[in-house]
């Protein structure tokens, strides 16, 4: 696991000194990421850069990698769990030096070339410059596990695995993406498609290369989420399928040469990994809970900590609770958006980032749930909410009662198309709000939002001709799943701290996926989803989320845990929005000449004035001016002013 950064010329010249010095800035910025090795190579119009997490072979392994007859060169970023297999395929042809996953890719795209891609098991980002062929390969895991950002300057292509490598690079000039600020308004989330924040800065989509020769560029999708089902196994049978599966992905990610531990919130993903773990390596291990001190918010945390205490004793886990105060969130949220260049995605980020911190002092590698809710539906409004868009658009016999139910939950009844209800049921701060929130300049510049209801149509009209309610799980998991992604691998990264998730295994998800989509999640027999909409459907207790997967913690779980109800990860921001934040955020917005920019006088007024009325808007609005004060205003004294 590490940090890498590469600068290649694209105009036939080769770098010089002051690019290497570049490359050492590139890094720097890495270190975290990295703090075990750093390594550089540099030659002709190549310079690639690499922070080393020893997690394999501790000893070895240093990158970049050149391979035996000195063609090629590699950076990479992440884990391969088949490694042995790989390993045992290529032994005749390559003369392994090493037991360093690196060397495999090395030897796997030796032999194969790009087809090599396919042949990999696991969550990576890396690049090959082959010299023989003048070739700069990029390659992104299928699901957006390590992230790999890229920019096209003068005469150069330059990649990182984070931003802020790229902004330190001396022919970038920083400007803001305004699509991508209005979407993040909208989500939280850090990219539009390939589109960050940044103007100009990139991010290689999952299951994504691309090929640069010159100034030629071309990408291609490597992998494709299945669109049929190939299986007619029963509910049972699918339970013992995903059973096998899940425990296969699990052992996978327990190699390690280092000590591999597990986050455990209580919930019934990270449960089952849990115990899973125990049954393929019996024996104490250490795992982290977050709590929060804040009486606000303590019976809801005393029953996630509850929960996640009763697993640890079920599976003789060493449980430590992370205590987190609004305090020390507060100093969290300011030091970590300094660090990233990157407002926080969502209010969890802060707690993940203090787990991982705690971790480090015990473990090298982390188990997570994430991908459980994605792939089996444990969202039960937004994964059901598709019949609620086939009911408005003539795909089904609407009744009155139906109509009345969707009216009550979206504020009306008719959708442009599926982009167009998606927002309405999943928008922080909507279209309709931004007009009257954002200076008319900067709404001019997004285009009534044209661009983001534009990208995740796309998105849905790749899906094909498949039920609405299964393009919905499909978009939720190629969406909100990289968000995701991307907040466990800033934050675990920023400690030094590797983190796996079995349940983006592809294996897995490509088993998943063709079962019956009723494996996951259904209304059962009820009548009501027959005159309800999503989110009355989910409060009346008919919708079945997660089916499968909880019919697996059936088996290795107490009924308890097994059969607890999904929720949010525990965090105190809307509390401390409301009440030990408030002056600090009205001051600070106050003082925020970013603000001036992003929103219109009257509101910011308001919003200054009285904070609270904008409940969980704000997290979205006081992260965005915190970012943009720091990147393009000279705003040291605002923000510790406000960490104070």
């Amino acid at each position: 696991m590490c940090g890498i950064a590469g600068i290649v010329q694209t105009d036939g010249l080769s770098l010089g000194d002051v690019d290497r010095r570049v490359l050492a800035g590139q890094l720097e910025t890495l270190a975290q990421r990295g703090p075990d090795a750093s390594g550089q190579f540099c030659r002709g119009p190549v310079a690639f850069g690499h922070r080393r997490l020893a997690i394999r072979d501790l000893d070895q392994g240093q990158q970049p990698w050149m391979s035996p007859d000195g063609s090629c060169v590699l950076v990479y970023n992440g884990e391969l769990y088949n490694d042995d297999d790989l390993r045992r395929e290529l032994s005749n042809d390559y003369p392994f030096e090493t037991r360093c996953d690196t060397e495999v890719v090395m030897a796997a795209y030796t032999k194969w070339g790009k087809s090599c891609v396919t042949r990999l098991n696991g969550m990576f980002a890396f690049a090959v410059f082959d010299f023989r062929k003048s070739m700069l390969w990029l390659v992104r895991d299928r699901f957006g596990v390590k992230p790999l950002y890229y920019s096209r300057l003068p005469g150069q292509f330059v990649f990182a695995s984070h931003a802020n490598a790229i902004l330190v690079h001396p022919q970038y000039s920083k400007k803001p993406n305004w699509s991508v600020v209005s979407h993040y308004l909208s989500t939280t989330r850090l990219t539009l498609g390939e589109n960050s924040l940044y103007s100009g800065i990139k991010l290689l989509q999952p299951a994504e290369e691309m090929t640069i020769i010159g100034s030629s560029t071309s990408t291609r999708t490597y992998w494709r989420y299945p669109t049929s089902i190939r299986s007619n196994a029963t509910f049972d049978d699918a339970v013992d399928l995903l059973h096998g599966q899940l425990s296969s992905a699990v052992k996978r990610r327990l190699t390690s040469d280092v000590p591999v531990g597990l986050f455990l919130s209580g919930g019934v993903d990270s449960c089952t990994i849990t115990s899973l773990a125990h049954a393929i390596e019996s024996g104490p291990r250490y795992a982290a809970c977050a709590t929060v001190e804040s009486h606000g918010v303590a019976g809801h945390d005393c029953n996630e900590l509850a929960s996640a205490k009763q697993c640890a004793q079920q599976f003789c886990a060493e449980l430590d609770p992370i205590r987190v105060s609004p305090s020390t969130y507060l100093e969290r949220w300011i030091e970590l958006l300094r660090e990233f260049r990157l407002p926080m995605s969502t209010p969890s980020d802060v707690m993940i980032y203090e787990l991982a911190k705690a971790a480090k002092s015990h473990v090298g590698v982390v188990l997570g749930g994430e991908g459980a809710d994605e792939l089996l539906c444990g969202y039960e409004v937004a994964s059901w909410s598709g019949y609620d868009y086939d009911a408005t658009n003539g795909r089904q016999n609407l009744n009155s009662q139906m109509l009345q139910s969707i009216a009550r939950q979206y504020g009306r009844t008719e959708f442009r198309n599926e982009s167009d209800h998606y927002f309405a049921l999943n928008s922080l701060v909507p279209t309709w709000a931004k007009r009257n929130m954002l200076n008319p300049s900067i709404f001019h510049a997004i285009g009534d939002d044209d661009a983001m209801f534009a990208h995740y149509q796309s998105v849905f009209d790749e899906c094909g001709d498949v039920p609405t309610v299964e393009k919905y799980a499909t978009v939720l998991h190629r969406i909100n799943l990289e968000a995701l992604l991307s907040r466990l691998d800033s934050t675990t990264m920023h400690a030094s701290l590797e983190a796996r998730v079995p349940f983006t295994d592809h294996l897995l998800v490509e088993s998943v996926l063709e079962l019956p989509f009723h494996y996951r999640i259904d209304a059962g027999h009820a009548p009501e989803a027959r005159v309800q909409a999503s989110a009355e459907l989910s409060a009346s207790g008919h919708i079945r989320s997660k089916r499968m997967l909880r019919g697996v913690a059936k088996k290795l779980l107490p009924t308890q845990l097994a059969t607890r109800r999904k929720e949010s990860f525990p965090t105190g921001v809307t509390t401390w929005i409301q009440n030990e934040w408030r002056e600090f955020i009205s001051r600070y917005l106050n003082a925020s000449q970013f603000a001036r920019i992003l929103f219109k006088q009257d509101f910011l007024i308001e919003l200054i004035q009285a904070p609270e009325k904008a409940g969980m808007w704000l997290w979205p609005i006081v992260n965005i001016v915190l970012w943009g004060d720091a990147e393009f205003f000279d705003q040291s004294n605002g923000v510790s002013e406000f960490q104070t």
